[in-house]
């Protein structure tokens, strides 16, 4: 898994080929709960719960794309061939090894929300136009998985 810096350098240099690419897919994951988890359970716990987190992307996503983690609870997927059913696929691994994770562990479960952009050279001028989708996309999917949690 990469960090936040080699995720600006790749970006950088998407940036400078988005012409020639019209197939980009990016995933932006943010853990729930995390400060709770530090709050209650202490760092320790919290850093199972990133750990936990970074190999269920990793498994899921990790053979079909690049990822990076640019934030304490954060991380990134960027894919260059935004197959639909690779990334069917992969969103299903993902959830199977959230669930797996979680019959795990005995004391904090393992909740993340995600959001999902294409790269549409209409509207994208650069990667971060894609993050900006990613990120929107992740934010209402928080707040769906807390409603449906009230």
């Amino acid at each position: 898994m990469e960090n936040r810096t080699a995720f600006d350098f790749y970006s950088d240099k998407l940036d400078s080929e988005l012409i020639n690419i019209d197939n980009i897919a990016m995933i932006v994951f943010d853990i729930n709960g995390l400060k709770e988890i530090n709050d209650i359970y202490g760092h320790a716990e919290g850093d199972c719960i990133i750990k936990g987190c970074a190999n269920t992307i990793n498994t899921a996503y990790g053979s079909i794309g690049r990822i990076f983690r640019i934030g304490g609870d954060e991380f990134v997927f960027i894919s260059l061939d935004s197959n639909s059913e690779k990334l069917s696929d992969a969103s299903k691994i993902f959830l199977h090894e959230i669930d797996k994770y979680n019959l795990s562990s005995p004391k904090c479960k393992l909740g993340v929300a995600y959001g999902l952009a294409h790269y549409n050279p209409q509207t994208d001028k650069c990667m971060h136009d894609i993050f900006l989708k990613s990120d929107a996309e992740m934010y209402q999917n928080k707040s769906m998985q807390k409603h449906q949690l009230v």
